[in-house]
C-alpha cells in the first residue's frame, strides 16, 4: 500500500509570467482548478492518507488554497528538485512513499503504485526529446539518465516516483548541476552507481509538463477535445 506522498511545489514559473507574478508555479490554473489540485485529487483517490506538498515561493497562496488537507514542507531557499524533496526528510515515515513534481498534468491513474516496490521512475514517450534528458531503458529497468539529447523519439523522465527512505542518503550526495541547482535526477544516477535496481513505468495517457504559456494552452486545448 502507499501511504505517503510528496509534491514538489516551491517552482516560481518565470517562463509563466505573468501568471506568476501573484502565484507560484503550481497553483497557475487549467479549466479554473490548479494544476496540483489535479494531482492531489489523484492521490486522494488512490486513498493516500498523508500528502504534504513541499512550498516557497509565495507559499501562503497554496496554504490559503489546501488549508489542512495536506501538510507542508517548506523549502527556505529553493535549490532544485533535490533540495526540495530533502525538505520533506521529515515528513517521511514510511519506506515507501510517492514524489511527483507538482507542476504535472497527466491523465494516467496512479493504481500501480500501490503494488510497485521502489524504486520507480515514470518515463514518457515523446516525438522529439531534444528539449528533455534522455532515459535509457532495457526491459523495464532504467540503465542510465543522460542530458539533452539531438532531436527525434525518445523516453523521457515524467516526474513521478516510487522512492525508499535511501533516496535522502543519495541527496546528500548530489552535486551542483551546471545550472545551479541541486536535480533530484543525479540522485537516482547516484542510486544507479550504488547498483539499486530503479524500474521504469511509462506513462500511456496524455502528458505534459506545465512550464511555458503554450503549455497551459495545450493542456486546456485537450480538456476541451476530451468533453466533446
Amino acid at each position: 500500500m502507499l501511504r505517503q506522498a510528496v509534491l514538489l511545489c516551491g517552482g516560481k514559473g518565470v517562463r509563466l509570467r505573468p501568471l506568476t507574478d501573484t502565484v507560484p508555479k503550481v497553483m497557475v490554473r487549467i479549466a479554473g482548478k490548479p494544476v496540483v489540485e489535479y494531482l492531489v485529487e489523484k492521490l486522494e483517490a488512490l486513498g493516500v492518507e498523508d500528502i504534504a506538498l513541499v512550498v516557497s515561493y509565495k507559499k501562503e497562496v497554496i496554504v490559503d488554497y489546501f488549508k489542512d488537507r495536506v501538510k507542508y514542507c517548506e523549502q527556505a531557499h529553493p535549490m532544485g528538485t533535490a533540495d526540495a524533496l530533502y525538505a520533506a526528510k521529515g515528513f517521511v515515515k514510511y519506506d515507501k512513499f510517492a514524489v511527483m513534481n507538482g507542476d504535472l498534468f497527466f491523465t494516467d491513474d496512479l493504481r500501480w503504485m500501490h503494488n510497485e516496490d521502489p524504486v520507480v521512475l515514470s518515463v514518457y514517450r515523446v516525438k522529439d526529446a531534444s528539449q528533455y534528458g534522455i532515459v535509457e531503458v532495457e526491459g523495464e529497468v532504467v540503465k542510465d539518465i543522460k542530458e539533452k539529447a539531438g532531436k527525434g523519439p525518445g523516453l523521457i523522465n515524467a516526474g513521478v516516483y516510487l522512492f525508499s527512505k535511501d533516496i535522502f542518503d543519495a541527496l546528500e550526495h548530489v552535486k551542483l548541476s551546471e545550472r545551479g541547482e541541486y536535480e533530484l535526477t543525479d540522485a537516482v544516477k547516484e542510486l544507479l552507481r550504488r547498483g539499486v535496481k530503479v524500474k521504469a513505468k511509462e506513462l500511456k495517457g496524455y502528458w505534459r509538463d506545465i512550464g511555458r504559456l503554450s503549455d497551459l494552452e495545450m493542456v486546456e486545448g485537450y480538456l476541451n477535445l476530451s468533453k466533446n
